[in-house]
């Protein structure tokens, strides 16, 4: 199964524009599919691998890019190649080169996919750390970072990266930069999900040897309308099949924050109930709700639980909505967010986590999407209140976590559909 972390962050990369990349390079899809499954691992291990002094430099420039949000598109993508210049320590046409042998690509093809595949890391960090604060990006990957590096081939060209040295680089012909065959036989590729793409394969494959004099013309024009379709924030809905579109219901209900533990049951009755907080400030909630157990939780001796049991903890949300298959909270819903906020001020010690979940129908990249925006979207609204220093971090789960099948009932799919809190 595909690594959940290199699949969230693929989510931020349309399967379209995977998909059409194949089409306008004459590349197969899973080849390239394998390329950002081999590029994106790659930049989150050598990110990790350098210390703090060495990327506050290159995220000075990320954080340039990434935080105006004016920055259209072509200046992103035409920021990544000195970027990663930068985080390759001059190394980079080495590791296009591995790419380029480890997927079955062209040179081109694969300089086409890191740089893609950066803008899709640094987009995917930037929910993670909206300030690109540095340690909140190296705990993040470091807790990653052994299912992480061990998706990176043997051998790829990345300083200190699984044995580097000069005699593990991948020789390159100065003639044409085209890296010799490998000595030992090539790795079989690894299994990729190909989604809904495979059962047209054959009939795309006939159109590419029919049209290949003219896309010969076209690959260029192609490519560059292609990637303008990334699918980021704020324009990937057009993406969206019928099944994701769905009405739903979307209120975040009372049930397990995840597959581990939760402190969290779910009340018979929603019998109303004043959640009394130090310094006598009261909230209006429910008796069982998040208030209710988040106060009783952080005004035990949680502090003394490790960082292993703390993980396992989490409240969620009961009364939180958002408005159907989107991350804008109803206004009705602002009053529990409003009390979170008390919340956290009264404790100004404590710290949170917050996790966006769905339900398993629709399509999983959506998914992934849409509970990620949606955490987001608390952290900001707590940020925006000026506590954003108690937010550790907020990531979507999708449906990862979902215990209910996509053939039940709404009403049972509704408690799968949730954001939660963990305290830190």
């Amino acid at each position: 199964m595909e690594n959940s972390i290199i699949q969230r962050i693929k989510s931020y990369i349309s399967p379209e524009l995977i998909d059409n990349l194949g089409f306008t390079t004459n590349e197969p899809e899973a080849n390239i599919n394998k390329g950002f499954d081999i590029a994106i691992p790659a930049i989150l291990a050598s990110l990790f691998q350098k210390d703090k002094n060495a990327l506050s430099g290159l995220f000075t420039s990320v954080k340039s890019i990434f935080t105006d949000e004016n920055t259209d598109f072509a200046t992103k993508i035409s920021s990544m190649p000195s970027v990663l210049s930068e985080l390759f320590d001059g190394h980079k046409s080495e590791v296009v080169n591995s790419i380029s042998t480890a997927a079955g690509i062209g040179h081109g093809s694969a300089e086409t996919v890191l740089n893609t595949s950066a803008l899709g890391v640094f987009d995917y960090l930037k929910g993670i750390a909206p300030d690109f604060d540095l340690g909140t990006i190296k705990e993040f990957i470091g807790t990653n970072f052994s299912s992480v590096s061990s998706l990176l081939p043997a051998g790829l060209a990345i300083p200190g990266i699984t044995g580097w040295t000069d005699t593990h680089k991948i020789d390159v012909d100065p003639a044409n930069n085209v890296p010799p065959p490998p000595v030992t036989p090539p790795v079989p590729p690894t299994p990729v999900e190909t989604h809904h793409y495979a059962s047209n394969e054959e009939a795309r494959r006939q159109d590419k040897k029919e049209g290949s004099s003219i896309l010969k013309i076209l690959i260029p024009l192609l490519l560059g309308i292609v990637l303008i379709f990334i699918l980021y924030r704020s324009c990937n809905e057009h993406f969206i099949s019928t099944s994701d579109t769905t009405d739903r219901t979307d209120t975040v209900t009372t049930s397990p924050a995840s597959t581990p533990v939760s402190e969290n049951t779910t009340p018979a009755t929603r019998e109303k109930l004043k959640v009394e907080l130090p310094g006598g400030v009261t909230l209006d909630a429910y008796k069982g709700g998040i208030e209710d157990r988040l106060v009783a939780f952080l005004k035990t001796d949680y502090k003394g639980k490790s960082e292993e049991e703390l993980k396992n903890v989490w409240f969620d949300f009961d009364n939180l909505n958002f408005e159907t298959g989107k991350a804008v909270v109803t206004a009705d819903s602002k009053v529990q967010l409003d009390n979170i906020v008390a919340i956290l001020k009264a404790f100004p010690d404590a710290k949170i986590k917050i996790g966006g979940y769905t339900d398993k129908t629709g399509n999983e990249s959506y998914n992934l999407k849409l509970s990620t925006d949606r955490a987001m979207t608390v952290k900001k609204y707590i940020a925006d209140a000026g506590l954003g220093s108690q937010v550790t971090g907020a990531e979507g789960y999708g449906s990862e976590f979902a215990t209910r099948d996509a053939s039940a009932s709404e009403e049972e799919r509704a408690l799968d559909r949730r954001i939660s809190v963990s305290p830190r």
